[in-house]
């Protein structure tokens, strides 16, 4: 499961349709569609129903599936559909704004899969402690400015709290690839497999990987094969 798309709003239908239609090629059985909202922007922003499950025309979704069959053993499951759910994930820098991460919040209640982004100490630590979520994710792309607290970690753990990890730097390279390798280290270390959800984070298809090369990328940072096969399918279930 990639349980992280981004969905842009220029996206049309005919990107997000080639979108699902590599996923489907790729052996992916399901995917989150991702709306990405500043904390601060929660009150304002009027409900808001997440886009339906992208459908495709019958033609795309029969070469998809020649490729998927391509790619894909022949022990492994294989489907025409790739399930999909809404997630939202919001940007927070202040504790007041994670403090509206609550199960009576009916504006997150529009979504299946509901994840945050700390910028600072004090709101990691809230979100590990007290934030009703389902991921926290971090952008490891620059350097992270307040220090992975294992107790912290260990708490959001218990509380059946994951952390994501967004594999697009790796495939892109540069300097991105080399502040992820550097800055997910010592959380990793910490987790020791648990609770480790590795994503795409793209916007588009290009940088798209099947589930296989996510598991190897996943082992580049020293993971090993069972953690690896856990970050994409057993963690994201």
């Amino acid at each position: 499961l990639d349980l992280n798309i981004k969905l842009k709003s220029s996206m049309s239908e005919k990107d997000k349709q080639y979108v699902y239609k590599r996923m489907l090629e790729l052996g992916w059985d399901g995917i989150a569609w991702c709306t990405t909202l500043p904390g601060s922007m929660l009150p304002t922003v009027p409900p808001f129903k997440p886009n339906p499950t992208i459908n495709l025309p019958p033609k795309l979704c029969k070469d998809a599936m020649v490729t998927r069959n391509l790619v894909q053993s022949d022990d492994e499951h294989m489907d025409s559909a790739v399930k999909q759910w809404s997630r939202l994930t919001i940007i927070l820098d202040e504790v007041v704004d994670a403090q509206s991460l609550t199960v009576g919040n009916e504006f997150i209640k529009n979504y299946d899969i509901v994840a945050a982004c700390p910028g600072n100490a004090k709101v990691f630590s809230y979100l590990c402690k007290t934030a009703d979520i389902d991921i926290i994710a971090i952008d490891f792309t620059h350097r992270v400015m307040f220090p992975m607290n294992k107790k912290l970690i260990d708490e959001a753990v218990s509380r059946g709290i994951f952390f994501e990890l967004n594999y697009s730097p790796l495939v892109q390279g540069g300097t991105s690839r080399k502040e992820m390798l550097a800055g997910t280290k010592v959380l990793i270390q910490f987790l020791r497999g648990r609770n480790i959800i590795l994503s795409s984070g793209c916007d588009g298809y290009l940088n798209l990987r099947g589930p296989h090369d996510v598991m190897n990328m996943a082992q580049v940072l020293n993971m090993n094969r069972q953690q690896a096969r856990d970050t994409v399918n057993g963690n994201c279930k």
